[in-house]
């Protein structure tokens, strides 16, 4: 199978797959995270970091939980004086679940 990535207008850094085999995750350049379906190759979800300058926003990690339940990404925080950070994300309803920087 083929996944068409052109929903993302960045470079993909990083794509995992769902325990389950279902999901595919890619994060990117673009400051974005992007679920698609592994059978379909549709876009199922898609989430966005705050903009910033440069590097600001752009992910580059995206291990899943053994459950398939949350994901965890790796970037660059916009406006901190931290050098980066990973997010745990509820993969159901795409909120942040927790920060570690």
């Amino acid at each position: 199978m083929a996944l068409n990535t052109k929903g993302h207008s960045g470079e993909i850094s990083n794509f995992s797959f769902s325990p389950d085999g279902e999901k595919i995750i890619s994060v990117s350049e673009d400051k974005t995270i992007r679920i698609w379906s592994s059978k379909t190759a549709q876009l199922i979800n898609k989430f966005e970091s705050e903009i910033g300058n440069g590097p600001e926003g752009m992910f580059h990690a995206s291990p899943i939980s053994p459950d398939g339940k949350m994901l965890a990404v790796s970037g660059y925080p916009v406006n901190s004086e931290n050098e980066n950070y990973i997010l745990i994300i509820d993969l159901e309803t795409g909120k942040q679940i927790s920060t570690a920087t």
